[in-house]
């Protein structure tokens, strides 16, 4: 009896391994199933990027922009936009305590500057 229990054991631990690479790799598809999930509920429910046309009110002077100006909300979402912080520096996005900031081609455009936006829920 002792030498069959000693063979299971290792069976019995196969078998266990094998179960949690396979709980694993269900984990990992229901993660990104559920990041799926969540982006596309993202772009559903916000709101689309302003541009100088679509802006609500005046647009802000140039020497505005060297801080955060909120040129559109509905009360639940604004959106922001500035001059890049980064002196002498053009990226596609950059991050600070805000959140993340994206290259505004309209608003470079209209200004003739680099102009990046921010979007973000205010509810």
């Amino acid at each position: 009896a002792k030498a069959t229990a000693e063979r299971l054991e290792p069976a019995a631990a196969a078998e266990v391994r094998a179960q949690a690479v396979e709980l694993r790799e269900r984990a990992a598809k229901l993660r990104f199933r559920a990041k799926l999930a969540a982006r596309r509920l993202q772009r559903e429910y916000e709101p689309a990027w302003v541009t100088p046309l679509t802006a609500g009110g005046e647009l802000p002077r140039l020497e505005q922009l060297l801080r955060p100006f909120r040129v559109w909300t509905d009360g639940e979402w604004a959106q922001y936009i500035q001059l890049s912080p980064l002196a002498g520096t053009v990226r596609r996005r950059f991050r600070d305590e805000m959140g993340v900031w994206r290259l505004s081609a309209p608003f470079s455009r209209f200004y003739g500057q680099p102009v990046y936006i921010l979007r973000r829920c205010i509810a």
